[in-house]
C-alpha cells in the first residue's frame, strides 16, 4: 500500500490491498469507497484468485460510495462520481 502525501481517506473506506494500491498525492477518496485488488473465477471448479494492482493518480477525488475493481487505473485529477463502478483498465 502506498498513499501518498495530504490524502485524504474518509470513513468507512476499505482498501483491499492483497496486490499494490497506490494513491497519488492530494488525493480524496471519500466515504464508505472501496478499493478491491483480488477477485475469484467464479466460473472455475477450482475458484482461482485473480489479483491485479489499483493505481490511482494524484489529485483524484473519489466521491462517496464508488468501488474500484481490480486492475484500474485511474488517471491524475480525474472525478469519479458518487457511488461509481470502476472495472479494469484506465480512466481519465
Amino acid at each position: 500500500l502506498f498513499i501518498g502525501s495530504d490524502v485524504w481517506i474518509g470513513y468507512g473506506v476499505h482498501i483491499d490491498n492483497d496486490e499494490l494500491v497506490s494513491i497519488g498525492g492530494s488525493t480524496c477518496v471519500s466515504q464508505y469507497s472501496k478499493i478491491f485488488t483480488g477477485s475469484h473465477d467464479f466460473s472455475s471448479d477450482n475458484f482461482e484468485y485473480n489479483g491485479a494492482q489499483v493505481m490511482i493518480g494524484e489529485g483524484c477525488w473519489i466521491a462517496a460510495c464508488c468501488i474500484i475493481l481490480p486492475g484500474v487505473e485511474i488517471q491524475k485529477a480525474t472525478f469519479l462520481k458518487a457511488g461509481s463502478i470502476t472495472k479494469k483498465g484506465k480512466l481519465s
